[in-house]
């Protein structure tokens, strides 16, 4: 059974472990060592997450099972993102789950109540940034009706990502409406070279044109992976199939 509670004093080493496990689960294959080390011990350092708990412009809650933590989301009350015009926003900063527990509605149960926590206190919008090549984020915060509205370059050590700024100018409960990827963003035309796979295109130009083609399978089932079925056919994309 998952248990969410807020983050107290004591909880900033489990927090701090957590993060690390989780951030590099998600970009140590695209970075050098020693910058994900720099990075890792400036972000995620147990001092760090305990200036955070206690920071009142922040609200983190951790997910647990047991005395085990096995996700967290971490609110931001700071200015939003330029592209962000929605009112009353809120940042949904980070939503981490450990990959071991991806499919067993963690993500989904921290979504829902990350969104009832900014609803209580008034805010009218969340807005969050996710990794050009995360795909299964993308997929699962499509579901929970956030809207591409910008992007921008995170810089870890020296390289440079490309991130979407995308938000939800409701705070309930709503799902359903299509988060579309820019095309060609900015930062898919760097040296490296990174393009959005066609799976990607051909589902945002079947979306902006206010049509879906199912799959007959269920994306769980997909031989090219669950991720990329996701974002070509949410139709057939169970909550489990992504988070």
């Amino acid at each position: 059974m998952i248990e969410i509670r807020p983050a107290e004093i004591s909880d900033a080493i489990p927090l701090a472990e957590l993060g690390r496990r989780t951030f590099l689960e998600t970009f140590s294959k695209d970075n050098r060592a020693e910058e994900m080390d720099l990075y890792l011990s400036r972000t995620f350092g147990t001092d760090k997450q305990l200036e955070e708990v206690q920071d009142p412009n922040r609200r983190i809650a951790i997910a647990w099972t047991g005395t085990t933590a096995v996700g967290f989301y971490h609110l931001f009350l700071g200015p939003p993102d330029p592209a962000v015009k929605g009112t009353k926003p809120i940042e949904l900063l980070r939503l981490y789950v450990d990959s071991r527990w991806h499919g067993k509605g963690v993500g989904a149960a921290l979504m829902e109540k990350s969104l009832e926590a900014g609803r209580r206190e008034g805010f009218a919008t969340m807005w969050l940034g996710v990794w050009e090549r995360n795909f299964r984020a993308q997929a699962f915060y499509r579901k929970y009706s956030f809207a591409v509205v910008g992007a921008h370059v995170f810089t870890l050590g020296t390289d440079k990502h490309g991130t979407i700024i995308a938000s939800r100018d409701s705070m309930r409960r709503t799902r359903g409406k299509p988060m579309v990827a820019p095309l060609e963003p900015y930062f898919t035309r760097r040296r490296t070279r990174r393009t959005i796979p066609p799976v990607t295109k051909a589902w945002a130009r079947s979306a902006s044109a206010g049509r879906r083609r199912p799959s007959p399978t269920r994306c769980s089932t997909t031989p090219g992976g669950a991720s990329a079925c996701c974002l070509s056919h949410p139709a057939n994309c169970s909550e489990h199939d992504i988070r």
